[in-house]
């Protein structure tokens, strides 16, 4: 956007990364989907120690988590 306004930054990739607005931060939502990335990293282990691809689908799958 160069040359279209002064006020315009040069890339979007030079600007400040913004601060979180904490009073819209869920705690639970984010444990939640900690405990669901554990749960898909256990599930790619358990694929690649079984050797099994992981677009190759599976009836089910156990989690000790």
């Amino acid at each position: 956007m160069r040359g279209v306004s002064d006020d315009v930054l040069e890339s979007v990739h030079l600007c400040d990364y913004p601060s979180p607005e904490e009073s819209l931060i869920d705690r639970e939502l984010e444990m939640s989907m900690g405990m669901a990335s554990k749960l898909v990293e256990a599930g790619r282990r358990a694929r690649a120690e079984a050797g099994i691809k992981i677009r190759q689908p599976v009836k089910r799958g156990r989690s000790g988590l």
